[in-house]
């Protein structure tokens, strides 16, 4: 990326609001978080399950939305693939 580029990526991105990141391809996108424990074992308890200690992770639309909880990483995976939805990483 060029200097000249590299301002004018500076620029739009103070440009852009909140919701217009939020909104930036969200439609498509979907990521997986691994819920914190004390969330997991009150949505758990809330199910009438025991989970001991086992993770469960959930899978958000672009939006932040959550759109189910699984206890294996890959079954996540596999419902956005299999959804249409594009999974990114998010760090």
């Amino acid at each position: 990326m060029t200097q000249d580029n590299s301002v004018l990526m500076r620029s739009a991105a103070h440009a852009m609001s909140i919701g217009d990141f939020a909104r930036l391809g969200s439609e498509n996108l979907a990521y997986i978080t691994e819920l914190p424990k004390s969330e997991a074992r009150e949505f758990a308890m809330t199910m009438g399950v025991d989970i001991g200690d086992a993770r469960l992770y959930a899978l958000h639309s672009g939006d932040g939305t959550r759109m189910a909880i699984t206890d294996d990483r890959g079954e996540a995976l596999m419902n956005a693939l299999e959804s249409g939805f594009i999974p990114v990483t998010l760090h």
